[in-house]
């Protein structure tokens, strides 16, 4: 991780995707798992580190996007 760069906690994980309209079914397609997987960890009643681990990575680069679109602005 960028030292400077924040953890986001599920609730701003949420944000971002739904700013990009983004799903769970979305996700779930590029993990090869359930959507209901993606749920889960999104409510916080799944603890699967691969789960996690891609959506914060889908997040993350959501993000990205977002900082370079603003700064091409």
């Amino acid at each position: 991780m960028i030292p400077d760069q924040k953890v986001l906690n599920r609730n701003q994980i949420r944000a971002v995707f739904r700013r990009h309209h983004g799903t769970a079914a979305q996700i779930a397609r590029e993990l090869g798992v359930h959507p209901q997987n993606v749920t889960n960890w999104l409510k916080g009643c799944s603890k699967s580190a691969r789960v996690e681990a891609a959506v914060r990575l889908r997040a993350a680069r959501l993000i990205a996007a977002e900082q370079g679109e603003q700064g091409a602005a």
